[in-house]
């Protein structure tokens, strides 16, 4: 019987492959063709209509403006449902429509237009214009990052309800402005962690204190409002009124009107405007085995929900998220109700669904939310990620049970806690920094919420130059001071081992580098150093204050190990052994370089304990404490891959390097091995090929030494070819370096 069944699913297979069909898709198309190569379709939605398990819809180049909508499309691992760009093209799926209007000049350099569809972002060309706010700020200068000079700050004096604006020592003065704000939207960062949108209910011109609706749970809480510091840490801007408009670059739309107000670049009458009108690109309800693979979305996004086995692969995603305040949509800021559009949900039985190889560039509002079971997260680059701090998390995968985040890369992103992980998450080689969470006061970089701990590991990652806690395993604060039990506040049983944190400043709070509460922790093998704070931290405080957590092998500076935030003479709890601290830098080989190895002989070198599965002898040597081994063949660097080999080690234009110095870098994604030039010009490294004298190596590693003695004060070059598994090469930048003299 089982091999009837056997034969009888064989069967099925093969009939389902000889009736897969292919669709192509071109701008040339249209949509009464039959979809095959010589007469395509003109949308991907007259695709992906016809799909079946098995099928392929193949999209030629070209900008596709629709919402792709995916229902009940329930295919097998036998027979996926594949939508493709056609190899070597590029495919956008737009969000933005032309405005194709006639502009008349409002005032000076702003120009308006009446236009038929509500907008909620704009666009000159393929740059994106500023919504009106005050005080101004840019995403092409880089302003709109800078919390403490370019928002508003609140007084002691604000409640619940009220902002009061703090002015003293050059902030910036509503008063000052003479404009009456009735009606416009404030983003308000209140209570470290908390950003929300609501109307301004009333305020007076020349008046500092504007009046808002007081309808958000999470801050009716006296714990905001009781002592001064809470309040003189919010921050606040105005945005959705037209008296905001007073900048190159900035835009205003009335909703009630539909008018459109534009400031171009360059001023005068604005010229190739785009403006957003839908929200996905593609939307799906119900999947199992779909293939999104190869597509740039441009002012759109993705939306799956119910899906299973599904994978979104080799995708770029481009101002792809929006908040819609300047139509008057409120975001709610809460716990579950946040603003991020961008959702890859599937059950928590078991969804195993995957992004892989994306980008995901400028967005305002949460760039990411994962929900489901055994998901996998594997080489993405996200950066410029939520502006206004709205999406209360960057990254949101804390309803993502035992989920793989391998080979992230987040900078630049506005939400205290940028990686938010879910229970029994492995969290490997990613790269978490610089200038991560710098719109709100609290939050991580690496963040588990309690009951979220146990089964979790962050191994071989990099968190840095910021002022968030580097890794956090986080315990409910508040119900531990009202005497919860705490089996109900707190968490236990993460693994963090092998990771580096440095460059943590201290900003109004104090957060460690590596900050672990709870119990039953194991924390190995970790890299601290250069933090203005503490650089672990296992707080004693609680109910389980890390009696039987486990701290082994680790390597800080002079802040330490310990129960304080701030460095301290106090003791590290539970269990605490085979732990270095003092002057690291001193220890390793060139840090500022980002080569972490010890040098040969440090006092760190070949001092490990041994920790089963994480920590064994090799047969020559014992193990060196800290991250890396002085002489590894391998250095790992985490991080997203990109096509070509990258983060060269030393870095590309370097000057003072040592003369003892290594070749270093990270293999390009999917490569096998690399081929490594190495010579004294540039134009000879780049004419270089695999017959020339300058190949130092074809190699799997990634650590080459340079097999010559480097002079001091002379420029090296170098040039790392990838090649992936059939032998194909991929031609690398060339890079250079000076030795120190």
């Amino acid at each position: 019987m089982r091999l009837l069944l056997s034969w009888i699913w064989c069967f099925l297979i093969s009939a389902s492959g000889l009736s897969a069909a292919e669709y192509y898709v071109s701008p040339d198309g249209s949509d009464s063709n039959s979809g095959d190569k010589a007469t395509p379709l003109r949308t991907i939605q007259a695709a992906v209509d016809r799909l079946k398990p098995g099928d392929t819809c193949i999209i030629r180049e070209g900008v596709y403006r629709e919402a792709v909508k995916l229902e009940n499309m329930w295919a097998t691992a036998a027979a996926p449902v594949v939508i493709k760009a056609y190899a070597g093209e590029s495919v956008s799926i737009d969000g933005s429509d032309p405005v194709n209007v006639d502009w008349v000049q409002h005032e000076g350099q702003i120009y308006k237009a009446q236009i038929e569809r509500d907008t909620w972002q704009l666009f000159v060309g393929d740059t994106m214009m500023m919504p009106a706010r005050w005080p101004n700020a840019s995403i092409q200068d880089g302003s709109v990052w800078q919390q403490d000079t370019h928002w508003a700050h609140g007084d002691k004096a604000s409640g619940f309800g009220e902002m009061v604006t703090r002015t003293e020592a050059g902030r910036p003065d509503l008063s000052a402005t003479g404009i009456d704000f009735t009606g416009a939207m404030a983003v308000m960062n209140i209570g470290k962690w908390q950003t929300h949108s609501r109307r301004v209910m009333s305020h007076q011109a020349g008046s500092n204190a504007f009046r808002y609706k007081a309808d958000n749970p999470v801050l009716d809480d006296p714990t905001f409002w009781d002592d001064g510091y809470w309040e003189q840490t919010q921050r606040y801007y105005l945005e959705c009124h037209l008296d905001c408009l007073d900048s190159e670059g900035e835009w205003f739309y009335d909703p009630k009107t539909s008018m459109l107000y534009l400031w171009a670049p360059g001023g005068g009458r604005p010229q190739k405007v785009r403006a957003q009108h839908r929200t996905y690109g593609i939307q799906a309800h119900g999947l199992n085995h779909v293939v999104v693979q190869g597509l740039d979305f441009f002012a759109c996004t993705i939306d799956f929900q119910n899906a299973r086995n599904s994978t979104i692969m080799d995708c770029d995603f481009l101002y792809f998220e929006h908040s819609k305040r300047m139509l008057g949509e409120e975001d709610a800021g809460q716990h579950n109700d946040f603003t991020c559009a961008t959702r890859l949900h599937g059950p928590i039985s078991g969804s195993y669904n995957a992004v892989i190889n994306c980008t995901f560039s400028y967005c305002d509002g949460g760039a990411l939310w994962v929900e489901g079971n055994y998901d996998r997260i594997e080489n993405v680059l996200a950066h410029d990620l939520d502006w206004s701090g709205v999406g209360y998390h960057t990254w949101h995968l804390q309803g993502a049970e035992n989920a793989l985040v391998r080979r992230v890369s987040i900078h630049r992103a506005g939400a205290s806690e940028v990686l938010s992980a879910g229970r029994a998450n492995t969290v490997e080689l990613c790269d978490i920094g610089p200038d991560v969470g710098m719109l709100q006061q609290d939050g991580a970089a690496i963040q588990f919420r309690p009951h979220l701990h146990l089964g979790s590991i962050v191994r071989y990652c990099w968190t840095h130059d910021h002022t968030k806690f580097g890794i956090r395993a986080d315990i409910a604060g508040h119900m531990i001071e009202k005497g919860a039990d705490p089996a109900e506040s707190e968490g236990l049983g993460c693994l963090v081992h092998h990771n580096v944190v440095w460059g943590i400043d201290q900003r109004e709070s104090t957060k460690p580098a590596i900050h672990i509460e709870g119990d039953h922790h194991m924390i190995y093998h970790n890299l601290s150093f250069d933090n203005q704070v503490r650089d672990i931290c296992l707080p004693a405080h609680g109910g389980w204050a890390n009696k039987h957590t486990v701290t082994r092998n680790n390597v800080t500076d002079v802040n330490g190990i310990g129960t304080q935030r701030l460095p301290a003479e106090d003791h590290i709890p539970g269990i605490a052994d085979h732990n270095w601290g003092g002057g690291v830098a001193a220890q390793l080989r060139q840090p500022q370089q980002r080569d972490f190895r010890p040098k040969h002989g440090a006092e760190i070198a070949e001092k490990a304990y041994v920790v089963m599965g994480v920590t064994e002898d090799w047969w020559l040597r014992k193990r060196d404490l800290g991250p890396y081994q002085y002489d590894a063949l391998d250095y790992w660097i985490p991080g997203f891959q990109t096509a070509n080999a990258s983060r060269p080690i030393p870095s590309d234009g370097a000057g003072q390097v040592q003369a003892n110095s290594d070749l270093i870098w990270l293999h390009a994604w999917q490569s096998e091995r690399a081929h490594v030039y190495f010579g004294e010009s540039h134009d000879a490294v780049s004419q270089a090929d695999a017959q020339s004298p300058l190949l130092l190596g074809n190699v799997q590693h990634n650590v080459l030494a340079p097999q010559r003695s480097l002079q001091p004060g002379k420029t090296y070059f170098w040039r790392v070819d990838a090649v992936d598994v059939a032998g194909v090469a991929s031609k690398g930048a060339v890079w250079r370096f000076t030795v120190a003299p």
